[in-house]
């Protein structure tokens, strides 16, 4: 289910200008067994992480978004990989902290990653960020298998 979610909002977003030097690439495991969610909510977790990806790569570059299941097969795992400028180590501790930004005024509220995190935690998820400065940043989403 999640996979349909995630493929609506890229469909959303792959037009827009800001998209047209960005490549998309989908490595999806098709056969995931359904995890329960709200839709809306997953789709704005989803668009929160690949509207900073886009912000990430301003020249453009590579967005990669995998699915599977976990090391452990109790939950699926959704990766978005950019290719973007990275998170500075000493901004890491502070992502998921409501209205921390480092986008000039105007340009972020400081909520996307905020309102994600509390929205996966509301789904018994997990979310996690690995970024190298100049390398680009993946956010792993994790959500429990039903059942």
């Amino acid at each position: 289910a999640s996979d349909v979610y995630k493929r609506q909002t890229v469909a959303l977003v792959k037009n827009q200008a800001s998209f047209q030097n960005i490549k998309i690439i989908e490595d999806l495991n098709l056969v995931l067994p359904l995890v329960m969610v709200d839709p809306n909510q997953i789709k704005q977790v989803f668009m929160n992480i690949i509207l900073n990806a886009q912000e990430a790569m301003p020249q453009g570059g590579f967005l990669s978004i995998s699915s599977d299941f976990s090391e452990d097969g109790r939950s699926i795992e959704i990766k978005f990989t950019d290719t973007g400028c990275g998170i500075p180590e000493e901004h890491m501790g502070k992502i998921f902290d409501p209205f921390f930004t480092t986008k000039k005024t105007g340009k972020g509220t400081g909520l996307g990653l905020a309102i994600s995190y509390g929205l996966i935690k509301r789904h018994r998820g997990n979310i996690e960020v690995e970024s190298q400065e100049r390398k680009g940043t993946t956010v792993i989403i994790k959500l429990p298998v039903k059942g």
